[in-house]
């Protein structure tokens, strides 16, 4: 994976990590509807009814994404440390910018008072050498 490929990463994991909170919140919601919800019948007197079956698989599931939570999150703030490593105010701004805003190379040209040529061709390839000899402990290995 290319260093600009893992900070292209940034904004797929973020939007990710939006997701997988909703579904943690309506696993946890249905688990609690399954155990608050009254019923008629008798409580099965085998090891495990079906109520505690499906519980069961409710924590299996939140667990899950709370594992997926926590690597979404690690993802997202490895990329934001390795940015804040970069030295170079402008480096980093265009790193900012189109990594972790997700603003256009027009956007970021104009935001940035340069030719969007400029920017995307020659600043973007300095900035991302930049990070790669400043930011060592986050990126990820070369393949």
């Amino acid at each position: 994976m290319t260093t600009q490929m893992w900070l292209e990463g940034y904004r797929f994991y973020e939007k990710m990590l939006a997701e997988l909170e909703n579904k943690k919140r309506e696993a946890l919601e249905d688990s609690i509807r399954i155990t608050s919800y009254p019923k008629n019948t008798a409580v099965q007197s085998s090891r495990l009814n079906s109520t505690e079956e499906r519980n069961i698989k409710y924590i299996d599931k939140v667990q899950r994404i709370s594992v997926q939570i926590e690597e979404s999150k690690k993802y997202i703030c490895d990329v934001q440390n390795a940015i804040a490593t970069v030295s170079n105010m402008r480096h980093r701004m265009l790193l900012q910018l189109k990594y972790i805003e997700g603003e256009t190379w027009e956007e970021v040209a104009e935001a940035m008072g340069m030719s969007e040529k400029w920017v995307r061709e020659t600043l973007n390839g300095r900035a991302i050498k930049e990070l790669e000899h400043t930011a060592d402990k986050w990126l990820p290995a070369r393949v």
